[in-house]
């Protein structure tokens, strides 16, 4: 029960639930490639991506002068959100309509 409290203390935004979707799904992809893909403003999808990042929820790569994003699959929580966000194709997309007001890229 204490690692949902903590779960939904830090992921309490629209964005960083479309962020992580987007980073589990395809990780690698720059910060401007996610706010793309997420449907976001670039504000928006880089503060989510900061937030991730230094809650160690994603891992941040240089590549040159960009930033490449991925999962972090030594966060505890990583089983979890794989459950939640399966790599693509194997229908991950469905796992967040259940989310209420959720509308995914």
């Amino acid at each position: 029960m204490l690692e949902a409290k903590w779960v939904f203390k830090n992921l309490n935004s629209r964005s960083k639930w479309l962020v992580l979707w987007v980073v589990f799904k395809k990780p690698g992809l720059s910060g401007r490639q996610v706010a793309e893909e997420a449907g976001l403003s670039w504000a928006p999808a880089k503060a989510a991506l900061d937030y991730l990042a230094e809650k160690h929820f994603i891992l941040v790569r240089e590549r040159g002068r960009q930033k490449a994003y991925f999962p972090n699959e030594d966060h505890f929580l990583f089983p979890a959100l794989r459950v939640f966000f399966p790599p693509s194709g194997a229908g991950g997309r469905r796992s967040l309509q259940g989310i209420e007001g959720f509308s995914g890229p």
